[in-house]
């Protein structure tokens, strides 16, 4: 049974999401948004952009930059290579309990919204070790990963980051253990790569922990604490926390970008 943090938590997330596929005038001064950064227009010998710069981060005050930010299209349909992923499944007062690790792969993904999108990976030949007991590594089946994700500030006026809810990724299978389908959500730091942006969630490997733990909440004022849990077979607790550690594409165009809120 999902417990009534996890139900907050989700609540949350529903209202961050339905905030950033809105897109409204207050959504876009409080959040991170996708935009298309391409060259601008000339007239005779004159650029029309409001931009200096391929990532549109310099405004040109007189309106003859060489570049123009645009909205983007949605949907926008993208693939996007993936590296290695691995799960860090520990105990809510211990260390890490399990460790799935799984090869990079191709991601698909839609942009769904001005700050909002969907991704699904297909991870085949991961493997799970037993990181409490040191037993055998276990082979799994193909683990299918498919996340909801919002564009969040992950403090007022700072670095814009992901909030990644992976509440569609299946439950697996690896030999005799099951992995249940993740709760809760996940946070991550993104940035502009010239191919597209990417987000980065980060684990440490000793802990099992997220290194970003949590976004501002403009509804409450204050930071939100991210949290990720999944029920193992045969593990004591059966349930366990998550540390999701991925580097996911959130596109794969240099023209689109993330543009921060106005200060």
């Amino acid at each position: 049974m999902t417990s009534p943090a996890k139900l907050s938590c989700l609540v949350l997330l529903a209202l961050v999401l339905a905030a950033a596929s809105a897109g409204s005038a207050d959504a876009s001064q409080q959040q991170p948004e996708y935009g298309m950064c391409s060259k601008a227009a000339k007239v005779g010998r004159t650029f029309t952009g409001g931009f200096n710069d391929k990532a549109c981060t310099q405004p040109n005050a007189d309106g003859e930059g060489k570049y123009r930010l645009a909205p983007v299209k949605t949907p926008y349909g993208f693939l996007a290579a993936v590296k290695p992923s691995v799960f860090y499944y520990r105990a809510p007062k211990g260390g890490v309990v399990w460790q799935v690790k799984c090869p990079g792969t191709e991601a698909k993904g839609v942009i769904t919204g001005p700050a909002t999108s969907a991704e699904t990976m297909i991870l085949e030949s991961c493997v799970a070790k037993d990181v409490a007991a040191a037993g055998k590594a276990l082979h799994c089946g193909h683990v299918v990963v498919a996340v909801e994700t919002a564009l969040v500030e992950l403090l007022p006026g700072g670095a814009p980051g992901l909030l990644v809810y992976p509440g569609f990724a299946k439950a697996f299978t690896c030999e005799s253990v099951t992995f249940g389908q993740m709760v809760g959500f996940e946070v991550g730091a993104v940035e502009d790569t010239g191919k597209g942006p990417l987000a980065s969630l980060t684990v440490n490997p000793a802990t099992g922990e997220p290194t970003l733990g949590s976004f501002y909440d403009f509804e409450e004022h204050e930071p939100f604490t991210a949290s990720l849990e999944s029920e193992v077979s045969g593990s004591s607790p059966p349930v366990l926390e998550v540390g999701l550690q991925a580097a996911i594409p959130l596109a794969a165009s240099k023209e689109l970008v993330v543009v921060r809120p106005a200060s």
